[in-house]
């Protein structure tokens, strides 16, 4: 019996020893990710059009997204591009407290489309805000570093909830919201 227990005992530390740093961790469900201790947002969305018309779709709908700067269109169905000076859409009236007072600030970061067949990949990485005139990484308040690790504290949950529906509606191709 004392053995069944200690084995009880000694198995969450086990599970934790075989995380490296390297893999990939999901913020609560979203499409909020964190990997080497970087926080991006990925996510798939399909469509109705061929790879051709898809392209030269999402070429026109993210020219017409607010903030947004079409920096560079690849032939292999790539484009990269930079959000600058966004402000995250919150739930009107909601208490910004503590991690989540940062969503108050414009926000930073570089994005990445890949067209493949009938649907389209967004990355949104290197996510920043603007604090004190500088641009602080979103990973500092919502990230622990050393072990890779999402910071279990309710105001992180709602910041990642909060930052994944806005960049959702931002890049989803099929939202009359984020045009000018």
């Amino acid at each position: 019996m004392k053995y069944i227990l200690l084995l009880i005992i000694l198995l969450p530390f086990s599970s934790y020893a075989q995380r490296t740093k390297s893999q990939e961790l999901n913020y609560y469900g979203t499409s909020i990710y964190l990997k080497d201790a970087k926080l991006f947002f990925r996510k798939m969305y399909k469509s109705k059009l061929n790879e051709d018309q898809l392209g030269k779709e999402l070429n026109r709908f993210l020219s017409s997204v607010k903030n947004f700067k079409i920096i560079d269109t690849l032939s292999d169905g790539r484009l990269t591009g930079e959000l600058s000076d966004h402000y995250v859409k919150v739930k009107e009236g909601a208490k910004l407290e503590g991690i989540t007072s940062t969503l108050k600030a414009p926000m930073h970061a570089y994005v990445s489309v890949e067209v493949k067949n009938k649907s389209y990949m967004v990355i949104v990485s290197g996510i920043s805000f603007k604090i004190r005139d500088q641009y602080a990484p979103v990973e500092i308040p919502m990230a622990i570093y050393k072990r890779n690790e999402i910071r279990d504290i309710p105001t992180v949950k709602e910041t990642a909830l909060y930052l994944d529906s806005d960049l959702m509606s931002i890049f989803d191709i099929n939202s009359t919201e984020s045009s000018k």
